[in-house]
């Protein structure tokens, strides 16, 4: 005669898979409706629009280095080029690990506040904002880039921007990332959902008697 199974493991195993199953419904849900409300594929276009936008006017430099930049009123971006061209010369994606410092000098030699990019930048990523700075007016400026460990090239776009187009850039980005995680989180409620309904049809048909063992 076969032993029957404990009544209270069968109940907590099946309340574990309903609550896998639940959770799975959720992200379905939660995932599915963050992803059309963002539109993720329009976001990123928009990002795209907007930062070759901005990039068009930009001077690409090499970094570390200090040069001379003519710049316009308003305000400039600093960006870690994304195929990283300097002229004729390709310069690959520096390593997470190396720091750039940016600072700003007017006609005068006054510093111009540069206000950084606080996120840190992963070694993998061909694009990084560095930083803004508000300029004054039209003119010639000197821009110093250093490198952390004072050696590890890098290409830097100093491009034309303001602070509203800055803010554009970021809301596009964000829209782009939050659409890409709506939909990792309803492709795992998919999985949740699978993982539990199977779970469950399994645990419901050992939990009917056997007849044989009657």
């Amino acid at each position: 005669m076969r032993r029957p199974s404990s009544p209270r493991r069968g109940n907590c195993l099946f309340l574990t898979l309903l609550g896998v199953l639940i959770l799975g419904v959720v992200l379905l849900i939660g995932g599915a409706i963050t992803f059309f409300v963002s539109s993720p594929t329009t976001a990123v276009s928009d990002a795209v629009a907007k930062f070759e936008q901005i990039a068009a006017d930009s001077s690409a430099l090499e970094a570390p280095g200090t040069f001379e930049v003519e710049l316009k009123a308003g305000g400039a971006a600093f960006f870690l080029s994304p195929d990283g061209k300097v002229g004729d010369k390709t310069i690959p994606t520096p390593p997470g690990s190396v720091r750039y410092t940016i600072a700003v000098l007017d006609a005068n030699d006054q510093p111009i506040r540069v206000e950084p990019n606080q996120a840190p930048r992963q070694g993998t990523e061909p694009f990084y904002f560095f930083g803004f700075c508000e300029i004054p007016a039209d003119g010639t400026y000197t821009i110093d880039v250093q490198a952390s460990d004072g050696s590890t090239p890098a290409a830097i776009l100093a491009a034309p921007a303001t602070k509203q187009d800055i803010e554009a850039l970021a809301a596009a980005a964000l829209g782009a990332l939050t659409g890409g995680l709506g939909g990792c989180g309803a492709i795992c409620g998919i999985v949740f959902v699978l993982a539990g309904g199977i779970g469950l049809v399994f645990v419901r048909k050992k939990a009917k008697p056997d007849p044989l063992a009657m």
